[in-house]
């Protein structure tokens, strides 16, 4: 009886069947029957293989560093404080440099599943962190440990006390510089300008409880609204605690 010879697809099909991969082994149960792979299923295939490689990249181990400083805790707090009917993944984006660089928070889904297994993500209400062009940078902890796959740089340490000392300022600072929401990261656009002028939209007013429209004409401007009218958890802080910067 003649060997059959594995394509190479198959043999990468076989390494994520290996590691679990649930879309692989569907995929291969499918084409079992089939002597060749069309160039449109070996791109599926070559497909599934950069998503195993990403996952498994982010699954390396990373360096627990501790309790996560209190600076980062009040960040966290923005976003597990966020709420909607289908937000399951709050996110907010921190500036780190003048040139545009920023930092991004986001919360996996506290009912998130594994993409490749089908099982409950082992990261389930984790926070991600991830660097402008360096990507993931590691993850929190919902008891508040962070952990990192590299060591946090001066300058995103600088700008998450910055985020935590005044976040009013800070989320339209990364408006201004993108012309994005830094919470949901969509271009800001509306009729009126009041997107623009707030540095959010609508929809991530409501999640995460800032004025939108034309509410500043009440009291003052957007760029200098007075601090009585900004939500109590987004106002600046006036004294800053024992250990809020410490890394």
């Amino acid at each position: 009886m003649n060997k059959v010879e594995l394509m190479p697809e198959q043999y990468a099909l076989q390494a994520l069947i290996s590691a679990g991969h649930v879309k692989a082994t569907d995929f291969t149960n499918d084409m079992a029957h089939k002597p060749r792979y069309t160039d449109k299923q070996k791109q599926w295939v070559h497909k599934l293989v950069a998503e195993g490689n990403q996952a498994a990249e982010a699954a390396k181990s990373v360096a627990d560093i501790g309790t996560a400083p209190k600076a980062v805790h009040r960040v966290l707090e923005f976003i597990k404080a966020a709420t909607g009917p289908k937000l399951k993944k709050p996110s907010v984006r921190v500036l780190t440099d003048a040139a545009g660089g920023y930092i991004t928070f986001a919360k996996v889904a506290d009912d998130a599943k594994d993409k490749f297994t089908g099982k409950p993500h082992p990261n389930r209400g984790y926070v991600y962190m991830y660097l402008t062009n360096r990507g993931y940078m590691g993850k929190i902890s919902p008891e508040g440990v962070i952990s990192v796959k590299f060591e946090v740089p001066e300058d995103a340490k600088a700008a998450i006390v910055r985020f935590a000392i005044d976040p009013w300022q800070e989320v339209r600072a990364f408006a201004k510089a993108h012309g994005r929401c830094c919470f949901c990261d969509a271009s800001l656009f509306d009729a009126k300008g009041y997107s623009q002028l707030w540095g959010y939209g609508p929809v991530c007013a409501k999640h995460y409880g800032l004025p939108h429209g034309n509410y500043h004409k009440k009291v003052g401007t957007a760029d200098n609204f007075p601090t009585e009218f900004i939500p109590v958890d987004w106002r600046p802080i006036e004294t800053v605690p024992e250990d809020f910067y410490s890394f």
